[in-house]
């Protein structure tokens, strides 16, 4: 009785350890220290896209602004080159660090050239704000005694067509009220503003993760 008692014992105890030694290597085996990882990205993109203000637009509505900075605020939008500029001048600090740093003396001459042009010139043309022509001429509008005072009244008659147009006649002349269609432009030139800072900060983190694998003797 106690010889079958000690192999049954006896298989209960090499049963559980089998059952331990499984669990341990399913551990192991899927302990994240173990599993490769992905390389580290030259820019964070998440974190200096945190960096940027989300707008505030209480207590807007019903406000009285200038024609001017309503329009200016409607064609916002135009601010491409602008805004991937804005995302360049965030890698150049971080290319100007890494270059800088004592790391920078282990890589060869053509990482380093690399690195340096990573940002290449963009053609920034001279833009203002095109539509709106009306509103931004008249609002910059000072009339002289040289000018034609028919001319003049045109364009006070021109401007207050555009102002009863959109029903912005409740605030002093020159003056525009801000409503929904203000404040949905605030909003759609934010996320415009960050769609915009991402895919140039991507742009860039492509070319420097081709720049972190060259070696001495590569050819661009």
């Amino acid at each position: 009785m106690n010889i079958r008692l000690r192999k049954i014992l006896r298989k209960i105890f090499l049963s559980s350890t089998a059952f331990l030694w499984f669990g341990c290597d399913n551990d192991t085996a899927s302990d994240p220290k173990d599993s490769p990882t992905e390389p580290t990205p030259f820019i964070d993109i998440e974190q200096e896209l945190s960096k940027i203000s989300q707008p505030d637009t209480t207590g807007l509505r019903g406000k009285c602004i200038s024609a001017y900075s309503f329009c200016k605020t409607i064609e916002d939008f135009n601010a491409y080159y602008y805004n991937r500029q804005w995302a360049s001048s965030i890698a150049q600090e971080k290319i100007d660090s890494l270059l800088n740093a004592p790391q920078s003396s282990l890589f060869s001459s053509i990482k380093k050239s690399c690195y340096k042009d990573l940002i290449e010139l963009e053609f920034m043309p001279e833009y203002g704000v095109p539509p709106c022509h009306d509103v931004l001429e008249i609002e910059a509008f000072e009339p002289s005694t040289h000018e034609d005072s028919v001319f003049i009244e045109e364009h006070k008659a021109r401007y207050e067509a555009y102002l009863k147009k959109y029903n912005l006649t409740e605030c002093e002349s020159g003056s525009v009220v801000v409503g929904d269609k203000y404040i949905e432009a605030i909003l759609e030139n934010d996320q415009y503003e960050r769609s915009i800072i991402q895919s140039r900060l991507e742009e860039i983190n492509e070319k420097a993760a081709a720049c972190d694998n060259l070696e001495e003797d590569d050819v661009l």
